[in-house]
């Protein structure tokens, strides 16, 4: 399925005496130009009040947002933030090149039971993206959430 989703804030005047209030629309969009059964575009819209799965919103957006009181939106709303914060920091790390020996500063629990610091990033054929071999067992990992843990990269030797 290719869905995107699109952030938008809304303004819904109250009152006569222009109290205002701006709200976050949440806004998922297919569009399948080759769907056999003819449906090649369709889209759900919803607001912050809902409870949206998705918590990607830009500061932009959340910034033109006025203060709720509901409590999915302003859980939402703190959900983005963080999202926003872990982003920031993420794109402050270095990423990892072939060839570099990884070190996580706290040993990962792996699906295998080994807890495991160390590895070299490589790749592994007919397999795209890098997959890191442990410098301590010899095993092949992968780690789709290494942005969110700290680690330092090392020339191999």
């Amino acid at each position: 399925m290719n869905r995107r989703v699109y952030y938008a804030a809304a303004e819904r005047i109250l009152t006569a005496d222009t109290k205002r209030s701006v709200f976050a629309i949440v806004c998922l969009v297919k569009w399948a130009p080759r769907a056999r059964d003819g449906y090649i575009f369709g889209y759900k819209d919803l607001d912050e009040t809902v409870g949206p799965c998705e918590r990607d919103c830009p500061a932009g957006i959340l910034d033109l947002l006025t203060p709720t009181e509901y409590p999915y939106a302003v859980k939402w709303r703190e959900d983005c933030r963080a999202n926003l914060a872990v982003r920031a920091i993420q794109a402050k790390k270095p990423k990892p090149s072939l060839g570099q020996n990884l070190i996580l500063a706290e040993p990962m629990c792996f699906t295998d039971g080994q807890k495991l610091s160390r590895f070299r990033v490589t790749t592994l054929p007919r397999r795209r993206g890098f997959v890191y071999q442990s410098l301590e067992n010899g095993g092949f990992y992968r780690m789709p959430k290494l942005a969110t843990v700290d680690y330092r990269l090392e020339a191999p030797g």
